[in-house]
């Protein structure tokens, strides 16, 4: 009996050492995933935080488009800012209701209307909201809704405003159009793992991030294909959506990239050709490119949210918001007669 127990525990000692192994290496893995969220709990890295921000936030949609929209009613502290979504996943704190006796402004964007990486209350549309209620004669309230959502593309945005465009019923719609905003839409379903794993996004963002060839050149090929991967025909029915109603006025704001807004950027060719778009289709729209190179001083870093992030910080937010007011306020002030 000896003997048989002793060649029993012979033949057990691999399986001990793999099932030690496998323990060991899930009590790493398990380890290593709570100290990356405990140090990236509240970080200012773009690459976790829009990972966060994914996994947090956002919600699969169950049709081809818009793909992902935000959870309704949610919060989360996503680069270095509080953010509170509404009863239809808007950023904003007051809910979206029938409209009763306001002027409406419907603004249509991704994460630089959204306002990523800054407040709520230095987003644009809300610093639009506050001066337009505090500056304009007006006998009802002005509201403003941030109809923006980090990475969309023009067709995602149309698809959203189609979505609620009857609810809000704009009296005037404002887009927000970045350089990237004819990327392609490409649906993702990421599994639970992936949405969850801050391991396995904190490597595959790196191993990407070496990938990662000159962001003008990428640029540049989302403007060499003439549908801007079909993105060209979005932007011209939220335009046909806006004027459905007489009333609206429909405008859009042409944001260029912020690490490229000088007069000898290599994007001078790309900016012109989404330009023409807006010219020939005869769409109201403003250039920011020279505005903002002006308000910084020529110096674009004073616009971004970090010196690894180039979206719009405070400073720059309002800037833009106050040149948006200009643009509009007359217009405003005719809807409240």
């Amino acid at each position: 009996m000896r003997i048989k127990a002793k060649g029993i525990g012979n033949l057990s000692s691999p399986i001990k050492n793999l099932l030690a192994f496998i323990l060991g290496s899930l009590f790493s893995v398990l380890s290593l995933e709570i100290i990356l969220r405990v140090y990236y709990h509240r970080s200012m890295d773009l690459n976790i935080e829009m990972f966060k921000y994914a996994s947090k936030l956002k919600v699969l949609t169950p049709g081809k488009l818009p793909g992902h929209k935000h959870h309704p009613n949610k919060e989360a502290f996503l680069m270095g800012a509080k953010v509170i979504t509404n009863n239809y996943g808007l950023r904003d704190h007051k809910n979206l209701t029938p409209k009763v006796e306001s002027i409406r402004i419907a603004f249509v964007g991704d994460s630089f209307t959204f306002g990523w990486g800054v407040n709520y209350a230095n987003t644009i549309p809300k610093l639009l909201e506050d001066k337009a209620n505090k500056t304009l004669s007006c006998s009802k309230r002005i509201e403003v809704f941030n109809l923006g959502v980090g990475n969309y593309n023009s067709s995602q945005q149309s698809h959203l405003y189609k979505e609620l465009k009857d609810l809000i019923d704009p009296d005037y719609t404002i887009v927000l159009h970045f350089i990237n905003d004819s990327e392609p839409f490409i649906a993702s379903r990421p599994n639970i793992i992936e949405k969850n794993s801050y391991i396995l996004n904190f490597i595959a963002n790196r191993l990407n991030s070496k990938k990662v060839g000159n962001y003008s050149d990428y640029y540049q090929s989302l403007y060499s294909d003439d549908t801007w991967n079909g993105n060209k025909a979005s932007i011209l029915q939220i335009d046909r959506l806006a004027k459905e109603n007489s009333k609206n006025n429909f405008t859009v704001f042409l944001l260029p990239e912020l690490r490229q807004i000088g007069s000898y950027s290599p994007l001078i060719k790309t900016y012109s050709k989404r330009e023409s778009f807006f010219k020939e289709n005869k769409i109201e729209y403003y250039d920011l490119r020279e505005f903002l190179n002006k308000k910084s001083n020529s110096d674009p870093s004073k616009l971004w949210v970090s010196k690894y992030d180039s979206h719009s910080n405070a400073f720059a937010n309002k800037l833009i918001s106050n040149y948006i007011f200009k643009k509009m306020s007359s217009r405003v002030l005719k809807a409240c007669q």
